[in-house]
């Protein structure tokens, strides 16, 4: 399980109390596999319970983004976000980045017909 054990390490690298503590520590003891994912509702009223605030777009476009540059990588599926044990559980989180990436595909592949019907150069 090497990503647990580098969320391990990573957790000590956060001092109690802050917002990356909170969260990863919750992680660690409680989403551990796909199959034990949290919601962000669970993992924010976990937070308040310390009390530490969380922000959603802080923590995706923070610490989230930043565990996934690194030894860490806290998957995300329909049911939360969890550490990932094993290979079965990167690829439930592989599945679910494919098919928010396809949703994506979409959008652009719409925004370039509405280009073209307003008789504007395609982009």
């Amino acid at each position: 399980m090497p990503f647990l054990a580098s969320a391990r390490r990573l957790l000590g690298t956060f001092p109690a109390g802050t917002t990356e503590h909170a969260i990863l520590d919750f992680l660690i003891n409680n989403a551990v596999g796909a199959d034990n994912a949290k919601s962000w509702d669970a993992i924010e009223t976990h937070c308040a319970g310390l009390p530490v605030l969380v922000d959603k777009l802080d923590f995706q476009q923070g610490f989230l983004a930043q565990t996934r540059d690194g030894d860490v990588f806290i998957g995300a599926c329909p049911k939360g976000y969890f550490i990932i044990q094993d290979r079965d559980d990167a690829l439930v989180a592989a599945d679910f980045y494919r098919s928010r990436i396809a949703r994506e595909q979409e959008h652009v592949a719409h925004l370039q017909d509405l280009v073209i019907r307003a008789a504007w150069p395609a982009i």
